[in-house]
């Protein structure tokens, strides 16, 4: 499922949140932070993606993993579409 860009700022400086959930036999939720929340308002359900340099934690509320972007963080789509600079692309670990 995808959830609706968030505004989640306490100031006048918007602070977005997508939230997402994956699915791979197991489901995870992700969570994307700032102008590449705002990036990747265009994901659909069906879209297969793979995900680079990711943190993965536990919720402290739910004790269930969940998947945060850094910085360094990117989504290759399996159509060979590249975003945020990633070139990287292996169906075989998807």
């Amino acid at each position: 499922s995808i959830h609706n860009i968030k505004n989640v700022s306490k100031t006048e400086k918007p602070n977005y949140l997508l939230k997402f959930e994956i699915y791979d036999g197991d489901s995870i939720i992700v969570n994307v932070w700032g102008v590449k929340a705002q990036e990747l308002t265009y994901l659909k359900i069906g879209d297969e993606i793979q995900l680079n340099d990711i943190f993965v934690k536990e919720n402290s509320f739910s004790m269930k993993h969940e998947i945060t972007f850094t910085k360094q963080s990117t989504i290759v789509m399996l159509d060979n579409k590249t975003i945020n600079n990633s070139t990287t692309l292996n169906p075989q670990y998807i």
